[in-house]
């Protein structure tokens, strides 16, 4: 089940990125999902099922490696834990959004704590409507 999910949602921002691809004359086949997680088991599998779809996977235990090592630019979208230890995913996308990187994100969360998950949806939106509308 959680594969297909996982599949499912790779195949909506591959076919994305393509649509974007042909908008802005990009070739979608060094096109990356950037996988942020710190269950090694979880990362792996993940990494594993977007692999054997033909997805190229960069993976990362934390916020503060992927930050190491990534460079802005790239035709690539992320796939990211919320609950991390160090830099949270929430900050992540706040960090990346301040420098101006627009890199398309999935937030995943292994927590059943709804009104956290609100929580960091609504404060999200604030702040995209705060800063993208005057």
């Amino acid at each position: 089940m959680v594969s297909i999910l996982i599949t499912r949602v790779a195949d909506k921002v591959w076919w994305d990125l393509q649509a974007v691809s042909q908008l802005e004359d990009h070739d979608v086949s060094d096109a990356l999902i950037f996988v942020v997680d710190d269950d090694d088991l979880f990362r792996n599998t993940i990494r594993g099922i977007l692999e054997s779809s033909d997805y190229l996977v960069q993976d990362y235990s934390s916020c503060e490696h992927f930050i190491e090592d990534y460079s802005p630019g790239k035709h690539a979208c992320l796939l990211i834990d919320a609950h991390l230890p160090g830099m949270k995913g929430l900050e992540l996308l706040h960090y990346l959004r301040r420098n101006g990187d627009e890199l398309p994100a999935v937030m995943i969360s292994g927590s059943s704590d709804v009104a956290l998950v609100l929580a960091m949806c609504f404060k999200a939106l604030h702040e995209h409507w705060s800063t993208h509308v005057t």
